[in-house]
């Protein structure tokens, strides 16, 4: 019986590799027990030569495109047969193919296509106000904010936003009854999050997006700047979820501004990105 994991970065190692329980610190834990963490909390693939075909499990919003493609490469190495795939969350868990290539076309339909419901890491550290540094566009944002004691029209919200952030900017209304964020707009500045959400988010729920799990986290500090009307700066490191991308590491500046437009009550986010790569970045 065959047994491979392909890891984050495309690599494919025996499951019962030495090699790899000394990489990842687990060399005390028995092959089944680690393996299967490795699938459910670090995005590898696993697959099996069953008896009478292949085995296939996957946790599809903690994987990469890298470990995807050298899933399906191994697969079609193989003789023709039957595939089973599970996967350790979502809907449709467990599904069964008569042959290779439709196992992998459902492989590369989740990939493209699953939202992910279940939280990946996500700290927000709170920040004081005085430490954001004068000249920066946070600063200028906040400075010009302040300023203005909290109230633009759309005009000069506008020339703000562009002056100090370049364009950076979320911008939310809130429906108190079901205690929901409604994306009002969505500024030109955000080039790394993903399209086809992005396409289609003016006045959609701000929660609708493929990691609904990280759009919820986010959302804590847009409610304390409403509860206070106080603007609140943190340091976010989290990890999300892209469609056909993977998931991806950040690390980000935020200020979350409580603002009226004219007289109505609106959330203003935006951010300094520090970092932005692949999640598997820790383990190659």
């Amino acid at each position: 019986m065959s047994k491979w994991l392909v890891d984050p970065t495309g690599t494919v190692w025996p499951a019962d590799s030495d090699r790899l329980r000394a990489k990842i610190g687990f060399a005390d834990r028995a092959p089944a027990d680690w393996a299967s963490f490795l699938v459910a909390n670090m995005g590898f693939i696993a697959v099996e030569q069953l008896g009478n075909g292949l085995g296939v499990r996957w946790r599809p919003t903690y994987t990469q495109r890298a470990t995807v493609a050298a899933t399906i490469i191994l697969l079609h190495d193989q003789p023709e047969q039957r595939v089973v795939m599970s996967a350790v969350d979502g809907a449709n868990a467990h599904g069964l193919f008569p042959a290779i290539t439709p196992a992998c076309d459902h492989m590369l339909d989740r990939f493209a296509t699953d939202r992910c419901t279940k939280g990946g890491h996500f700290l927000a550290r709170p920040r004081a106000h005085q430490s954001l540094q004068p000249g920066t566009a946070l600063r200028g944002a906040m400075d010009d904010a302040v300023a203005k004691a909290l109230a633009f029209d759309p005009q000069s919200l506008w020339e703000s936003l562009q002056r100090s952030v370049g364009g950076r900017f979320l911008l939310l209304d809130h429906e108190p009854v079901a205690d929901k964020f409604r994306v009002l707009s969505l500024g030109t500045g955000y080039t790394k999050i993903n399209r086809g959400w992005s396409s289609v988010t003016k006045g959609s729920d701000f929660e609708d997006q493929p990691d609904t799990a990280y759009a919820k986290a986010t959302t804590q500090a847009f409610k304390v700047a409403l509860a206070t009307s106080v603007p609140v700066i943190e340091d976010v490191e989290a990890t999300f979820w892209i469609p056909s991308r993977g998931r991806f590491a950040v690390g980000y500046t935020r200020l979350v501004l409580p603002i009226q437009i004219n007289g109505r009550r609106h959330i203003l986010s935006t951010s300094e990105l520090h970092s932005f790569a692949p999640a598997s970045r820790t383990f190659s």
